[in-house]
């Protein structure tokens, strides 16, 4: 069991490795997406202070959440294989960063004259005439703006009111709002140890997690077929086992055939 605390909510989160069940959601889709983090989540977290609406996180919590189960399974290191943008080098190179290091860099904060109000999850301004009030995007925001024309446009209009706010606040509302709930997804910068030459790479730490934890989990179907075969265990039985003692069985299966 491993638990975390989100950094935005401040919800304590337990979470059990994933077992067959979960295995067989990571394995069965061909490209991860943000609904199967919110699937995985309600199936292998849970929070002592009592249920949780999982669409309902800010969009950091979900990624740091995602972060900390592909790190308590897979490596809490991130690696990712670049090549020089340099067209005079194009060497390839690797970046690595350690992900509790990463979180250090992006610790919430709540600027000077942010106050809540009395809808929930909403805040404003105390220090502005002009009258806004805004709150964080949340997981459920991302699913529901994925097939929007504006994306960008939809969040917004959902997250800052009225809709008509000056350019200038609404751009004074959106950097308080990455202070109080900093971005884990986005551009990394990197440079290349051959020649020096500076670029960036893109980092989705969803889609990120989703696909290293997709890859763990494919040899689901294999282990089932082989332990049907090897001992006459049903689906369900194989599956109930947890994912680490499914894989040693096996193995040993493998191993002296």
């Amino acid at each position: 069991m491993t638990s975390i605390r989100l950094p935005v909510s401040g919800i304590e989160i337990d979470l059990r490795p994933p077992g067959g069940a979960e295995d067989v959601l990571l394995a069965d889709v061909s490209a991860p997406d943000w609904s199967i983090g919110v699937r995985l989540s309600e199936m292998i977290a849970e929070s002592p202070r009592g249920p949780v609406d999982w669409g309902e996180l800010p969009l950091t919590d979900a990624d740091a959440l995602l972060l900390a189960v592909r790190g308590s399974l897979v490596a809490d290191t991130v690696r990712a294989d670049l090549v020089c943008a340099n067209p005079e080098c194009e060497e390839p190179f690797e970046i690595a960063f350690g992900l509790c290091e990463y979180l250090e860099h992006h610790v919430p904060d709540r600027p000077a004259g942010v106050v809540p109000l009395s809808e929930p999850g909403w805040f404003g301004l105390a220090d502005e005439d002009e009258d806004v009030s805004f709150r964080l995007p949340r997981w459920r925001d991302l699913l529901e703006i994925g097939h929007a024309d504006d994306p960008e446009g939809e969040l917004r209009r959902r997250c800052i009111r009225p809709d008509d706010v000056s350019e200038r606040l609404a751009a004074r509302v959106e950097r308080t709002m990455e202070a109080m709930a900093p971005s884990l997804s986005g551009a990394l910068a990197a440079e290349c140890p051959e020649c020096g030459e500076r670029l960036e790479a893109q980092f989705d730490a969803q889609l990120f997690s989703l696909a290293d934890l997709s890859y763990r989990a494919r040899s689901v179907y294999a282990d089932v077929h082989l332990l049907a075969s090897a001992y006459g265990w049903s689906e369900p039985a194989i599956l109930a086992l947890p994912h680490d003692r499914r894989v040693r069985y096996a193995e040993l299966v493998r191993s002296i055939a």
